[in-house]
């Protein structure tokens, strides 16, 4: 410690302070991409192998007991988090994600979350538009959850073009009152 000029030790360990949180700060996000990254591509090699191996490509009625039966095996051995339904996520990326690169560059750019949300939009260029949008954005699932549930074009071309109009209208009462 400089006992000459305490003030300047002080300065000297909150600059330190401030350059090794934003070294461990990284370091977390890019453990949690790391991990996000991996879970996302066990996931999808868990759906293609499903999806290849046992539906063989088509979804029979046995397919429910056989993904049952894998869930609860799974679940007995690595404890929660292999549900039926998360088994059905996992078959969902691999049905519509075929490409494992794709799934790859997308788990480092998005969460499972936003992941799983996307996966259900079945028109594939809304999809695409809102995973554009998520990444974009850097949005959170709250907001790749509303991407996903907006309406139609149709119905937004109406709703656009009816705030103009009411814009219009109060403009124009606005106008009149000011005579």
């Amino acid at each position: 410690m400089n006992k000459e000029n305490p003030s300047r030790d002080k300065n000297k360990i909150n600059s330190f302070f401030k350059e090794i949180k934003s070294i461990i700060e990284k370091s977390r996000q890019n453990v949690a991409v790391a991990v996000n990254s991996a879970m996302t591509q066990l996931y999808w090699n868990i759906g293609k192998l499903i999806k290849e191996e046992i539906l063989q490509n088509s979804r029979a009625e046995y397919g429910k007991k056989v993904i049952l039966a894998l869930s609860s095996q799974l679940t007995r051995e690595y404890g929660k988090g292999w549900s039926e339904k998360q088994l059905r996520h996992c078959l969902r990326i691999a049905e519509t994600f075929n490409d494992f690169q794709i799934v790859s560059t997308l788990s480092r750019q998005l969460s499972w979350s936003h992941l799983k949300e996307l996966i259900y939009v079945d028109d594939p260029l809304k999809r695409e538009f809102y995973t554009e949008m998520c990444k974009l954005e850097k949005s959170n699932i709250k907001i790749a959850e509303y991407l996903t549930q907006l309406p139609d074009i149709k119905v937004l071309k109406r709703k656009l073009h009816q705030s103009i109009a009411q814009a219009k209208n109060r403009l124009t009462l606005k106008e009149k009152n000011n005579e």
